[in-house]
């Protein structure tokens, strides 16, 4: 699974990740500093967030 993949399913699933105790600030955080910048990069490349699998931030990037 890829880091944003990760990122998106625990968000997506974070009412129960929270009622087992999972600490979300700590993935929000993670979300705002890294997946965030890399979802940007994407849209400024492409036009959308529609991001495949198997994309890879450019080393070239503004993130």
């Amino acid at each position: 699974m890829t880091k944003l993949a990760q990122f998106t399913h625990i968000l997506n699933n974070s009412v129960k990740l929270w009622a087992v105790g999972f600490d979300l600030q700590i993935a929000r955080i993670n979300w705002d500093q890294r997946v965030e910048p890399m979802l940007a990069t994407f849209e400024w490349l492409h036009g959308h967030r529609n991001v495949p699998i198997d994309f890879v931030v450019p080393s070239e990037s503004k993130s």
